[in-house]
């Protein structure tokens, strides 16, 4: 899947969830500019540049309109937007 910036997506890999501001991709991973992180019933806020690995991905599509609302919520809070 070709991912553009600037828009919201879901990713799945080893039990993890992210929904991410895709930036760029490098060889190795994707980039966002703000994501959340879903991981053993924990959801954290990640602001500023993050990353995760391209391998393992068990699924990535545009996230659901609730999906992307969960991440504008944090987004506006710390003033990442």
């Amino acid at each position: 899947m070709e991912m553009e910036q600037g828009k919201i997506y879901y990713i799945s890999f080893g039990g993890t969830q992210i929904i991410g501001r895709y930036i760029e991709s490098d060889i190795c991973n994707h980039c966002f500019n703000s994501e959340l992180h879903y991981w053993a019933g924990h959801e954290t806020f990640h602001r500023g540049k993050t990353w995760c690995v391209k391998h393992g991905i068990e699924e990535i599509r545009m996230a659901s309109p609730a999906e992307k609302h969960a991440l504008l919520k944090f987004e506006i809070e710390y003033e990442t937007i």
